[in-house]
């Protein structure tokens, strides 16, 4: 298979760097190792409300990036702390323009965009026709549209790469070996919070002992490949 870029995630980031990279006019392909057509993944379960530490993004752009500055204890780098401030309310109105619907759901500042239909206020996982499944489901709907295609059931293995390039990777659905030759490659497989051993690593040495909010299908693979492909 040959492609200008594979997305490795169909969860929002994947989705969202898939659509804008067929809008500006590449081939996509998109691989979730999912098979379901409601697959499970951290913005599945999303409780859908935007905001950068716990304030509205659509404040002035000066009051975003001190809240940042603060909250992070000076911690992030002013290029980042800039590019969060100023792009936050653009891909807001981006995802808005794909049909995306936001909605103020109560009296905080920070509530001001929120995922329609909103989470509901009740235990259990009651995702079904929310916010997070209606935005997966609409921006994949986007992507067939623009001529990308989501490939279920297919797990990302292997960074090729080529002169220290990377051209492609290697995957595997139902046993069999894929290869996808591709300009480039965007990770975006939703972290490795599945995988006890790499929480024990980077996060906590007692993972059993860690809860987590996320539907735990992050397994690290992406992880693994970029750090074999020489990633810091």
């Amino acid at each position: 298979m040959k492609s200008d870029l594979v997305v490795i995630g169909a969860g929002i980031a994947g989705l969202v760097a898939a659509n804008r990279a067929a809008e500006l006019g590449l081939r996509v392909v998109v691989l979730e190792k999912g098979t379901e057509d409601r697959y499970l993944c951290n913005s599945r379960y999303t409780g859908g409300a935007c905001h950068i530490g716990i304030r509205s993004l659509t404040r002035p752009v000066e009051e975003v990036m001190d809240t940042i500055r603060s909250e992070t204890d000076g911690f992030v780098e002013d290029a980042l702390v800039t590019m969060l401030a100023t792009e936050a309310p653009r891909a807001v109105d981006w995802l808005r323009r794909q049909g995306i619907r936001f909605m103020k759901a109560g009296p905080r500042d920070w509530q001001d965009t929120v995922l329609a239909p909103p989470a509901l206020p009740q235990p259990g996982l009651n995702w079904e026709g929310r916010g997070g499944d209606t935005l997966l489901r609409t921006l994949g709907a986007a992507l067939e549209k623009r001529g990308g295609s989501i490939h279920r059931g297919v797990r990302a293995r292997e960074l090729m790469m080529e002169d220290g390039r990377c051209v492609g990777l290697r995957a595997e659905r139902n046993g069999e070996t894929l290869m996808i030759e591709a300009r480039g490659v965007v990770i975006a497989d939703g972290g490795f919070q599945g995988d006890p051993e790499l929480v024990r690593a980077h996060v906590s040495p007692v993972p059993e002992a860690v809860r987590q909010r996320g539907a735990g299908t992050g397994g690290g693979d992406g992880l693994r490949m970029a750090a074999a492909a020489g990633a810091a």
